[in-house]
């Protein structure tokens, strides 16, 4: 495994705007309208003490933190930060702060020879896996933004929708 530390000078940054450094620990998603613990737990542990150290996490002033789903650290965090077609290689934004590559998830998995287990996400190389829970893996807490008030699409007026609730945008047609 790499070391930790900031991503390589090479990388390019996120979009602009999207992750929003507030200061006191926490990062806003501001177009996937999540948001994320800074700071990674900072060492390996196992599932269930990672379960817990998302739930008695006070940061930011908000205690509603929570493990992310595989959908969240996938979709929302790594694919957001993850240039298209660019599969291997190491992605990390340095408004995050990261103590390895390997991060736990709240959804359930196969850990191999009918183990459960749950799945983790690599940020190194982008991969997805399982362990069992009793390995050990690191962990960012997340907590869900409210809706914004008013219908959740909206028409630009130029052809495309946006998903006011996701922070995407369609093709109206």
């Amino acid at each position: 495994k790499p070391p930790p530390g900031p991503p390589p000078a090479d990388q390019p940054p996120p979009p602009a705007g999207r992750f929003v450094d507030n200061g006191d620990g926490t990062v806003t998603d501001a177009w996937r309208r999540i948001m994320w613990q800074k700071a990674d737990s900072g060492k390996e542990l196992k599932w269930p003490e990672a379960w817990a150290y998302c739930e008695d996490l006070q940061l930011g002033g908000h205690d509603d933190w929570r493990m992310p789903t595989m959908e969240e650290l996938n979709q929302k965090l790594h694919l957001g930060l993850q240039p298209i077609g660019k599969w291997f290689g190491e992605r990390r934004v340095p408004v995050f702060e990261w103590s390895g590559i390997e991060y736990w998830s709240a959804t359930d998995g196969n850990a191999g020879h009918m183990q459960p287990g749950m799945l983790t996400k690599d940020f190194h190389e982008g991969w997805a896996g399982c362990s069992k829970r009793d390995d050990q893996s690191l962990v960012r807490a997340c907590r869900s933004l409210p809706r914004p008030d008013g219908p959740r699409f909206q028409d630009n007026g130029d052809g495309t929708i946006a998903d006011r609730w996701e922070g995407l945008t369609w093709a109206k047609a």
